[in-house]
Formats: structure tokens, C-alpha cells, sequence
């Protein structure tokens, strides 16, 4: 019997054809009870390896019609694991930079203390490159003038919930507020919450021009500021499309029983390959 039964893993993808396959391929080996990734609206071939691996089990794929941010996202797998028989869900990014290792330590964290939700701190250790240390720096920095709110790293998306606070999860708010909102519940669920040391791991993908340079950190925090003085901007940059008209347009795809044998998977496959 699986040790992570109690688990779901849930991961938001946008145009991650690159790694998509390689963090499935480490999520499946760990043998969770599911594994939910959210589609949010892809235009390149994530969608297409996310189903070629629905073959080994498992993999529900949710699929969005079209792009509406992390937020949304999130709670799309959010509403779906509410009719899961899961304990816990664990958020995992697709860019590939959640070790597997990392992902056992926030699954013990949240199981062996008995909490309601852990996050994952990044080491940014020497090799890191400064921008992203200075993304790092910016968001802390805001997180404590605009809100008040003291976290080790904000922006982490390695995180795992209990299930009984999923409901509440699908009241926050979207876009950066996203990030706020889910750091400010952590703050309010005080002991019944934790953090986990993990590693900053940043590949050539994740480097790449979709990643915060020192502009977008700027411009960040000028949203940030922006979003505190008019709180319905992200509603007005998502053209009013509210999170139920997402879920109920979302195309639910089951996972195939299982047609290819679990030790035809290798880690460090790169499944992207196949696909050339």
C-alpha cells in the first residue's frame, strides 16, 4: 500500500511543455492517491504529455479554455479534490523546481504535525542567480510594508493543505492577491500551520525570459500597490469571468485505466523527447 494514500498532488500548468512531463513522471512514482493537474488554457504540447502519461493512471487532467492565472487555476483542483477521497493536496509548480525530495518533506511536515497547511521556504544559497534572490527580496519586502505580513518566501508554491480547509482556499482572491491571501490565512491559522527549508532549484527553463528579471520585480510591486488601492483590478483584468463560470467551462478528462506498466517510467526521463 501506498505511504502517500492521504495525498492528491495537484499542479497548475501554462506552457510547460518543456518539464511538465518530467514532474509527472517524479509525482507518479511516489504513488500518491491522485494526481490533478490543471491545464489553464495551454497553447503549446503540455496537454497532449499530460495525456499520454494519463496512461499509466492516476493523471485527471483538468483542462481551462483559456488562461486565467495560477489563482484560478489552483482552485479548479481546489473544488475538483473536494469530491476526493483525499486527506491532504499538495501544490506542486510544473516548471520542475519541486524536487521529489522536497515534496516527501511538506507531505511528512503536514501528516507527522497533524496541520492545516505547510509551505515550503526556499535556501538561496550562493549559486543562485541575484535576480532571483532579488525577486525574492522584493516580495518579502512588500509582503511586510503593503500588508504587514512577515513570511520567510512568499511566493513558494510548493505548499499542502488539509482537506477541511479547501473550502475556505476557494474564497481568496486571484492574481497576486493569490499569494497574499493564501500567506495571510497562513498567518491566521498560526501553530495549526508550518514551514519546510526546501531547495531553490532554477533550470535553464525556468531562467528563461518567462522568469522574474529586475523590471518584473519593480513591476510587481507596483501591481501589488496598485491591487491594495483598488481591489477589484484583478476581477477588471480577468474580464469579470468568475471562478465558477471557469470550473463549470473546464473539460474534466479521467485518468485511462492503466495500459502501460508503472516501471516503463524513468526519472530521469525527459518526456518531452518523445514528442519531437
Amino acid at each position: 500500500m501506498s505511504k502517500y494514500k492521504d495525498f492528491t498532488i495537484l499542479i497548475p500548468c501554462y506552457n510547460e511543455e518543456e518539464t511538465i512531463g518530467t514532474v509527472l513522471v517524479q509525482m507518479l512514482s511516489l504513488n500518491p492517491k491522485h494526481i490533478v493537474v490543471v491545464d489553464d488554457g495551454s497553447t503549446d504540447r503540455s496537454a497532449e504529455i499530460i495525456k499520454y502519461l494519463q496512461g499509466f493512471g492516476k493523471i485527471i487532467l483538468i483542462q481551462h479554455t483559456r488562461n486565467v492565472g495560477v489563482g484560478s487555476a489552483l482552485k479548479s483542483g481546489f473544488r475538483y479534490c473536494l469530491n476526493l477521497n483525499t486527506k491532504y493536496v499538495v501544490t506542486v509548480d510544473a516548471d520542475n523546481q519541486h524536487s521529489k525530495r522536497d515534496t516527501v518533506k511538506v507531505m511528512n511536515k503536514i501528516k507527522k504535525d497533524e496541520l492545516l497547511a505547510v509551505a515550503g521556504v526556499r535556501k538561496f544559497h550562493k549559486n543562485i542567480p541575484l535576480k532571483k534572490k532579488f525577486s525574492n527580496f522584493m516580495a518579502r519586502t512588500s509582503f511586510v510594508l503593503l500588508y504587514g505580513i512577515k513570511t520567510p518566501d512568499p511566493l513558494c508554491g510548493l505548499r499542502a493543505y488539509g482537506k477541511d480547509i479547501l473550502p475556505e482556499l476557494l474564497t481568496l482572491e486571484n492574481g497576486y492577491d493569490w499569494a497574499v491571501s493564501v500567506n495571510k490565512l497562513m498567518r491566521r491559522l498560526g501553530k495549526d500551520s508550518g514551514y519546510v527549508s526546501i531547495d531553490a532549484i532554477y533550470t535553464p527553463h525556468s531562467l528563461s525570459s518567462k522568469s522574474l528579471t529586475y523590471f518584473k520585480g519593480f513591476l510587481m510591486l507596483y501591481k501589488m500597490i496598485m491591487l491594495e488601492l483598488a481591489r477589484k483590478v484583478d476581477l477588471f483584468l480577468n474580464n469579470g469571468y468568475s471562478d465558477l463560470e471557469i470550473a463549470k467551462e473546464a473539460n474534466v478528462i479521467l485518468p485511462k485505466k492503466r495500459i502501460k506498466p508503472m516501471d516503463m517510467l524513468d526519472e530521469r526521463l525527459f518526456i518531452v523527447s518523445k514528442f519531437n
